[in-house]
């Protein structure tokens, strides 16, 4: 059996209804607003770095479909397509800062 909240007190004070909460009922609705806005700030914080995660890769697919010139000893031009690819990485330096699900 679910327990309903009380409903709070309501007041009228120079002709604006308000609500009056306890210190302590106060305390918790602010920590609770306090805690969303962190999450908020993550949230945009993580939308940034998957915009920049999501260039870079659609980078490295636009090097991917660029095999590159044969060079000697490296017939399929591997290394200079690897090669691409490290200036690609080398030029987004914000990439190791991304971090995986799961980490703080």
């Amino acid at each position: 059996m679910s327990r309903v909240p009380p409903e709070p007190r309501r007041i009228e004070l120079d002709g604006t209804e308000m609500v009056v909460l306890s210190p302590d009922a106060y305390e918790r609705l602010d920590g609770m607003r306090r805690h969303v806005g962190a999450h908020a700030n993550r949230v945009r914080a993580l939308q940034r770095q998957l915009s920049v995660a999501s260039a870079v890769i659609e980078e490295l697919r636009q090097a991917a479909g660029q095999p590159g010139d044969a060079q000697d000893g490296d017939p399929a031009g591997n290394g200079v397509f690897r090669d691409r690819i490290l200036k690609i990485l080398a030029a987004h330096p914000d990439l190791g800062s991304l971090k995986r699900p799961g980490e703080g």
